[in-house]
């Protein structure tokens, strides 16, 4: 297991001194996020939702996976300004070797990255941390956040099979989402004195209210029954079932994959349609759920959908890696047919929320739909990283006021034209009232004080989602942009190696390592080098798809430890350890290690990356300063 957690304490230091140079004009980024890009607020528009009875600001966040497993990724899209969290699924088979590399985005998106990497008890302080430096920055007052940037849902995901959610791991990890107190604590007392009173700052003694359960891998239906029940009755949460696209049918995935896309060369396992449950099985089992959620009094909603099992035809992953998932461009056209699917079967008032290829071009559609949350993971992993999520929110909110719409409900109104169509279907009353909506419509108007009832508005909004999700679900069917041939393209590469003090510049590797794991340091002559934290690189070779140059940033560049024992560990690799407050590093190059009892550590905000300003033959000459050991 390579991914090591960060101390809070140099979280800690690191963010908030970015912050404070954020606010006196002397830096341009925090956690390699450029300033341009951090989330200022919605400018006089209401993104704000309400899943499960919580409030979050808007409807966006990264999905369960790379982007959500550690507590600087958290932190990271919150600065963004992702406001609704979905932690990567944990399971009680947290002892599981992934294979390396993990993620491919080379085209269109696949992975064989579907579990947590650390301990259950690690994920659960993690999350917590992840909590807790957001609260921090906030109280900071460095950075000019909008006054509702504390508005935060956090998700918690599990999986995958009954006996494993009734676990006493998975107990203790539902303790510690119902109350964070002990762990909370423990952070603080890692926090010296320097930071003062933001030591103390107030986290929500709950810090997860809502659980999506992931049925992949061939959850037995019943065991999918068994464990919202399970959760909705004893654990005492809300309850998202998150279910697969293999739920359409293996003929009109593959009419969908094949004849109306392209992409014949994908092929899906019979057994993933024979493993997984029908239609029909998920239709009864989700009028059952809602019943029993009502019951108890919480929310019950679907989330669609996972990836897609399909066979391995490339040659990134591993070779005995037969299988892998697909995500991006393709499967937003499968989970956008389910959701039209499942509106028309379940209404517009079933909560659903949604992952399945998002970008800045389509994300206002899916919201449109009435999905919350809106989730994306595989356009985070593009050029620009977590500043993307800049680009869905900006055109968001374009695209509202292009409708004349401050809310959410009077966008999905008016996004397709369908507000007329959704009129006829929620039967609203007399038909004058009817008749003074279609002339508000017609003449502008606040919809919400000319409807007046909360209740009549929501009807009329519901019938909306179902009218706009067959439409959208029709037209991306259609739209080129999902086709094969607009994805085929791999990133360019350039006729250069990567080298390790030496490489083309772009800083995209930075942006693309969903945990922020790679940075840039500066470097004598005005020059810049790139390193590696290694304690937070997962080696998932994300950076070696996007990098210009033939070679892998996560291989090639230096790798910095801030763990004595990953250092040790990792030989004979590359790498240099330096020790907290600097006073000692070692340096293993080339299969030899040398100790530097002094080191010159310029920067240790960043670990002393300084330690290779200089040619990294320089210290494995005999001229190493007074008590170097070779």
């Amino acid at each position: 297991m390579s991914l090591r957690p960060i101390p809070i304490a140099t979280l800690a230091r690191r963010a908030l001194f970015e912050a404070r140079r954020l606010a006196d004009g002397t830096g341009e980024r925090i956690l390699e996020l450029p300033a341009r890009l951090l989330h200022r607020g919605a400018d006089g528009l209401d993104w704000s939702v309400h899943p499960h009875g919580q409030r979050a600001a808007n409807p966006v966040g990264p999905a369960a996976g790379p982007h959500t497993q550690l507590a600087q990724n958290l932190v990271a899209g919150w600065l963004a300004g992702c406001r609704i969290f979905e932690w990567k699924t944990v399971q009680v088979r947290d002892d599981l070797c992934i294979p390396r590399p993990c993620i491919d985005m080379a085209t269109v998106g696949f992975n064989v990255e579907w579990s947590q990497e650390l301990r259950l008890h690690q994920s659960a302080a993690e999350y917590v941390k992840g909590a807790l430096l957001m609260a921090m920055l906030h109280a900071s007052g460095d950075l000019e956040l909008p006054a509702d940037a504390s508005d935060v849902v956090f998700d918690a995901s599990v999986g995958y099979d009954l006996a494993g959610v009734r676990s006493d791991k998975l107990r203790g990890f539902f303790a510690t989402m119902a109350d964070c107190r002990p762990v909370a604590d423990a952070l603080r007392s890692e926090l010296p004195a320097e930071f003062g009173a933001l030591r103390d700052v107030p986290l929500p003694r709950a810090l997860s209210r809502s659980v999506t359960v992931s049925t992949f891998h061939g959850c037995p239906p019943g065991d999918i029954e068994a464990i919202a029940n399970f959760l909705l009755r004893d654990v005492g949460v809300a309850v998202t079932l998150k279910l697969n696209p293999t739920l359409l049918g293996q003929r009109r995935v593959l009419e969908l994959l094949h004849d109306q896309l392209g992409y014949t060369e994908l092929r899906v396992p019979d057994d993933a349609f024979d493993a997984d449950p029908g239609w029909a099985e998920i239709d009864d089992l989700v009028g059952r759920l809602r019943h029993v959620a009502a019951g108890v009094g919480l929310g019950f909603g679907v989330k669609l959908c996972n990836t897609l099992v399909v066979e391995n035809h490339r040659e990134f992953f591993a070779p005995d890696q037969t299988r892998m998932y697909l995500s991006g461009p393709p499967l937003h056209v499968l989970a956008m047919e389910l959701v039209a699917k499942a509106r028309s079967a379940w209404g517009g008032d079933l909560p659903l929320s949604f992952s399945g290829g998002l970008d800045r071009k389509n994300l206002a559609d899916a919201v449109a739909l009435g999905l919350v949350p809106v989730t994306v993971c595989s356009d985070l992993l593009q050029p620009g990283g977590y500043g993307r999520v800049h680009g869905y929110l900006s055109d968001l909110g374009a695209r509202m006021r292009s409708v004349d719409a401050a809310h959410l409900d009077t966008f999905a109104l008016k996004a397709y034209g369908n507000a007329e169509q959704a009129l006829d279907a929620a039967s609203l009353g007399s038909p004058l009232a009817v008749q003074t909506l279609r002339r508000t419509l017609d003449t502008g108007g606040d919809l919400r004080a000319v409807v007046g009832s909360h209740e009549a508005m929501a009807r009329w909004v519901q019938a909306a989602y179902v009218c706009n999700a067959e439409h959208y679900a029709a037209h991306a069917a259609r739209d080129p942009r999902y086709a094969a041939p607009r994805n085929r393209k791999p990133p360019r590469k350039l006729d250069r190696p990567l080298q390790l003090l030496d490489c083309t510049n772009c800083d995209k590797c930075l942006a693309v390592c969903p945990n922020t794991a790679l940075f840039a340091y500066e470097a004598p002559a005005g020059c810049k080098q790139i390193a590696v934290y290694a304690d937070a690189c997962n080696d998932c070779g994300n950076c070696e798809v996007f990098c210009p140059d033939h070679g892998a940033p996560n291989r090639d560049k230096p790798r910095v430890y801030a763990d004595l024992a990953a250092y040790e560990a990792a030989a004979p690799r590359d790498g240099v350890w330096i020790a907290p407050g600097g006073g000692e590093a070692r340096m293993r190059l080339h299969g030899r290690s040398v100790t530097l009892p002094d080191p010159d550590a310029a920067d240790l905000r960043l670990l002393a990356a300084g330690l290779w300003r200089r040619e990294p033959d320089t210290y494995l000459s005999a001229d190493l300063g007074p008590g170097a050991a070779p």
